[in-house]
């Protein structure tokens, strides 16, 4: 978690760039590499959460048809 949450403030550093460095940066193949492996993971962790949470609500709706 934490390479990828240095990974991403490499990125955002990236915009605060001379045009010119800016330009020479979002060419390089190791950022894009590194873009779309942070993408990956911020997609990957948000289906988690997702199933997670459906998951979550429906073992609740089961536990408070139980009780009452």
């Amino acid at each position: 978690m934490g390479t990828a949450g240095r990974r991403r403030g490499v990125l955002q550093g990236g915009r605060a760039m001379s045009p010119e460095r800016e330009r020479l940066y979002n060419n390089s193949s190791n950022t894009t590499h590194t873009y779309s492996h942070t993408a990956l993971i911020r997609e990957r962790s948000t289906k988690f959460v997702s199933t997670s949470a459906s998951f979550f609500s429906v073992r609740t709706c089961a536990t408070t048809e139980l009780l009452v």
